[in-house]
């Protein structure tokens, strides 16, 4: 596997001119195909330095005010910005023993990171300077994100200042349990019964480090009575049916209650139980199940506020370059960002025109163009945004090699990509907190690993998972979880798993999996903990009498199908869900057998509400080859994808 990067002259530059060695830096920036490749750094990371005395600030911040003025002037737009911010990251890291130039230019790049919105680029940023210097993390924390959210009010950008102001309140309440962790481990090493010292730390070990096997231990110790009782029950480990179920009711109770991150830590914990009782439990007490955990995705999903006709009814169209055809529809997280990429045929030479394989970024809903840059993929396998919307994952062949690119959004600037032969490169994903690449590859043993890769560097982090034979994946919109169907080496037999991304730990095996009955052929997270999968016949041009195909929606922690939607078409190929997972986009093919034996297949996409079965199908004169790929539900019945002539149109399905 290859690495490549490029060196910054500006990076040179300023480090010679400030009296650093001259070592070229590497950027994340874009390589091009003539530049030779380069192995991921290998280093120990140093020890922490103290933060640099002011004196010593005085003169380096003096040169690099002098140096970097005009550019940080000049960088108006927040790619620019964000950009900039970049080359500062990487001359920091090329500071050789001069901490006060690394501070510098560390503070400069969270400042312009900040200014331009980057939550992601900013959060590395403070990784960078959290690992470099010795600082009161979570203190430091806080307060660089507060000064994040000062600077977001300016952007104007409702979307971006609702998250920034969750990602504080969930600092500022880690922050407060670690001043009392602290004080409460000292009191527990001299006194090991204490209820109030067993209740800071068991919570804090619970809600934010979800270590509960440690946790549980302490609040059962506590001083809160309610949650001593739900630690003891738990504890106790039941294996019957009727008592986990009203452990994980009890759990769920509790936590209603509760603030984050105690709100949803505590009601993972009671889906987690009910799960447990399913497989044993009575048909009552599995409706019961059923009702309990269905509330909790409905409250979520919040479906009535969507109220769909399938009457399609042009609302605009992007304008797209004349000439260029659109292959790929994404849209960010936040539905604020889409995605499209384009492709330009030479009719004369009945082939695509490589100056004309590109991408672009636009803005919703104004669908202003953010930027359009060139990529050599002309068909590619996986797209995906990170959980923060300003990077871009994208996988394909170049060559005949599999490739899996890193760029930054807006720009399409390539930060880093790395070079497989291996088709599971259309099975990556982001990992926790967008830190981390999570990708199945092949182990040479005829079968997979899942393995890491560190987001800021392409450097391989390790195996996660060995020896498991990945048929299909998913990687969770948080990073937090795999949802995978795994098959058995030893059974043959398919099960559907999640795991946990940070250690590969098996969270849950599902239950009641049709694979046994019909296939899974597509899987797809709807939600952090609640996953699609589609189902279909083994052999689609002669279905079995009475079988249908469906799309399930699971309760990932549980382990429990929640709904179950049947499907106008027996095969099922592709899953989309909506921004608050109410419905799915079905992409299936409609397979017509002829006397010959052979059939003839159409395509067809509906939009299927899943709690209702209900569907909406595409208007009649679609005649597109996939179209789940070249569509995206943005909510509040507002439906973006190309037409018959590949252009781009947002088409509106609310009733009226």
């Amino acid at each position: 596997m290859t690495v490549h990067k490029r060196t910054a002259s500006v990076a040179f530059f300023l480090l010679a001119v400030a009296g650093l060695p001259a070592t070229p830096a590497r950027t994340l920036a874009s390589a091009s195909s003539q530049e030779a490749p380069v192995a991921p750094a290998q280093t120990e990371v140093p020890s922490k330095a103290p933060r640099p005395a002011a004196s010593d600030l005085t003169t380096t911040d003096a040169a690099l005010d002098k140096l970097l003025k005009p550019r940080v002037a000049a960088a108006r737009k927040p790619a620019e910005k964000s950009s900039l911010a970049r080359e500062l990251a990487a001359m920091a890291r090329e500071a050789g023993s001069d901490d006060a130039m690394r501070w510098s230019l560390l503070r400069r790049g969270l400042h312009l990171a900040a200014s331009a919105g980057d939550e992601r680029l900013h959060e590395e940023l403070l990784d960078e300077q959290l690992g470099r210097f010795d600082l009161p993390e979570q203190r430091t924390r806080v307060d660089q994100w507060r000064t994040f959210a000062d600077a977001a009010k300016g952007l104007k950008d409702k979307g971006l200042s609702a998250r920034v102001e969750a990602r504080l309140a969930e600092l500022a309440e880690e922050l407060a349990q670690a001043e009392r962790l602290a004080p409460a481990l000292d009191t527990l090493a001299q006194d090991a019964a204490n209820p109030e010292a067993n209740l800071v730390v068991g919570r804090h070990a619970c809600f934010v480090e979800r270590a509960w096997t440690r946790g549980l231990e302490h609040l059962a110790r506590g001083a809160d009575p309610a949650l001593r009782d739900l630690a003891k029950g738990d504890l106790a480990a039941p294996t019957e049916p009727t008592p986990r179920l009203a452990l994980g009711r009890a759990w769920l109770a509790w936590s209603a209650r509760q603030k984050e991150p105690a709100r949803t830590a505590s009601s993972e914990r009671g889906r987690a139980w009910l799960g447990r009782a399913w497989p044993a439990a009575s048909g009552e007490e599995r409706q019961d199940i059923l009702t309990a955990l269905r509330a909790i995705w409905l409250q979520r999903a919040d479906l009535a506020k969507e109220r769909l006709d399938g009457r399609w009814t042009e609302a605009a169209e992007l304008p797209v370059r004349e000439g260029l055809g659109t292959a790929r529809v994404l849209a960010s997280p936040d539905r604020r960002t889409l995605l499209t990429t384009h492709w330009g045929y030479d009719a004369e030479q009945q082939s695509i025109r490589p100056e004309d394989v590109r991408a672009a970024f636009w803005r919703l809903p104004e669908g202003k163009l953010l930027g359009e840059w060139p990529h050599a993929i002309d068909n590619p396998w996986h797209l995906s945004f990170s959980q923060y919307g300003n990077l871009l994952l994208l996988t394909g062949a170049v060559a005949a090699k599999g490739v899996l690119a890193i760029h930054a959004v807006p720009s399409g600037e390539r930060l880093w990509q790395l070079e497989d032969a291996g088709s599971h490169l259309v099975r990556p994903g982001f990992g926790p907190d967008d830190r981390t690449l999570i990708l199945p590859r092949d182990n040479g043993r005829g079968t997979i690993a899942w393995c890491r890769f560190d987001l800021a560097t392409g450097r391989d982090l390790g195996v996660l998972v060995d020896d498991v034979d990945v048929v299909s994946a998913a990687i969770g919109p948080d990073g937090r979880w795999i949802f995978a169907l795994e098959r058995d080496a030893i059974e043959g037999r398919g099960h559907l798993r999640l795991r946990d991304a940070r250690t590969g730990a098996l969270e849950c095996q599902l239950h009641d999996s049709p694979i046994q009955e019909q296939p899974i052929n597509h899987l797809v997270f709807a939600g952090a903990t609640w996953g699609l999968t589609g189902a279909a016949h083994d052999e689609p041009t002669r279905p079995p009498a009475g079988a249908v195909p469906r799309v399930i929606l699971w309760d990932l922690l549980a382990g429990v199908p929640l709904a179950r939607a049947e499907c106008t078409h027996p095969e099922v190929s592709l899953l989309k869900p909506s921004p608050s997972a109410s419905r799915t986009m079905v992409h299936s093919s409609k397979y017509t057998p002829l006397p010959d034996g052979t059939s003839l297949g159409t395509s067809a996409t509906e939009l299927v509400n899943l709690a209702t079965g209900s569907r909406l199908p595409l208007p009649a004169h679609w005649k597109v080859e996939n179209p789940a790929w070249q569509l995206e539900y943005l909510g509040g019945g507002l439906v973006v994808g190309t037409d018959q002539n590949k252009r781009v149109k947002f088409w509106n399905i609310a009733a009226r």
